[in-house]
C-alpha cells in the first residue's frame, strides 16, 4: 500500500533538517574507486518538472555560496538503486555489469508508467533536495523487485536499498557560506508543489566527473510497458 502523500517525505525532511541545524555537513569530491557515485539505476525528469528542478538548483545555489555542485538537465536525477561502489573503467562486456542489465530487465516485466510527486524542498548534511512521494505503487515495487533480483548481490551495494524517493538539486563540495540561511529557504518552501511526473524509461549509468559537475552516461535503458 501507498503511504500517505508527505508522510514518508516528512520524516526524511525531519531527519535532514535537524542534521544540517546540528553543524552535520559531508562535502562530496570527485569519485575515486571504492567511493561514492558508482553504477546506478535511476529515473530522469522530463519536461516541466526538469525545468523546475533546474531552476530550483540555481536558487539553491545562489542561497548555499560559491564551489558547489548544481545539478542541471543531464544530471537531475531520482535514485531507484545505487548497484556498487565507484569504478572508473567499466568494459561494456563488464559482468557486473550485465548482471545488472538483465536483473532490471526482469524487474520491469508487467509494469506500466508511473507518477511519482514532487513536493517540497528538504535541507541535509550533503545538499538540497527536492522530496518524492509514489502515487502509485509501481515506483515502490519496482525498487523491491530490482533489489530481490540481485539479493545474492547485496554485499556489492553501496549501503542499503533506498526506501525514500528525491532528486537532489545541489550537493554541497564547498564550505557553507550560511547553513542558517540554507536552512530557511528550505523551509519558506517546504511545501512547495514542484508537479506530478511521469516515468517511462529507466535508467543505468555510470557517472564521472569532468572538472565541474558529476556526468551521467547512459549504459542500458528499460522502457515500463504500455499503460
Amino acid at each position: 500500500m501507498v503511504e500517505a502523500v508527505g508522510t514518508r517525505s516528512s520524516e526524511l525532511r525531519a531527519r535532514g533538517r535537524a542534521a544540517l541545524a546540528a553543524g552535520q555537513v559531508a562535502l562530496d569530491t570527485p569519485p575515486k574507486d571504492g567511493g561514492r557515485w558508482g553504477l546506478t539505476a535511476l529515473l530522469r525528469p522530463t519536461g516541466d518538472g526538469l525545468a523546475s528542478l533546474v531552476d530550483l538548483a540555481d536558487q539553491a545555489s545562489a542561497v548555499a555560496g560559491p564551489g558547489h555542485w548544481v545539478h542541471g538537465a543531464a544530471e537531475v536525477h531520482l535514485t531507484i538503486r545505487t548497484f556498487e561502489a565507484h569504478r572508473s573503467v567499466i568494459a561494456e562486456d563488464d559482468p557486473l555489469l550485465s548482471r545488472y542489465r538483465q536483473a532490471l530487465a526482469a524487474a520491469v516485466v508487467g509494469l506500466a508508467p508511473f507518477h511519482l510527486r514532487l513536493r517540497g524542498l528538504s535541507p541535509h548534511p550533503r545538499g538540497v533536495a527536492v522530496l518524492g512521494e509514489p502515487v502509485e505503487e509501481t515506483a515502490d515495487l519496482l525498487r523491491l523487485r530490482l533489489s530481490k533480483a540481485l539479493r545474492s548481490d547485496d554485499e556489492r551495494a553501496d549501503g542499503p536499498p533506498q526506501r525514500d524517493w528525491y532528486a537532489n538539486v545541489v550537493h554541497f563540495a564547498a564550505p557553507l557560506s550560511s547553513p542558517a540561511d540554507v536552512l530557511a529557504w528550505c523551509d519558506a518552501r517546504a511545501d512547495l508543489d514542484v508537479g506530478t511526473l511521469r516515468f517511462t524509461d529507466v535508467e543505468v549509468v555510470r557517472w564521472s566527473w569532468d572538472g565541474m559537475r558529476m556526468r551521467a552516461t547512459t549504459l542500458d535503458r528499460v522502457s515500463l510497458g504500455a499503460g
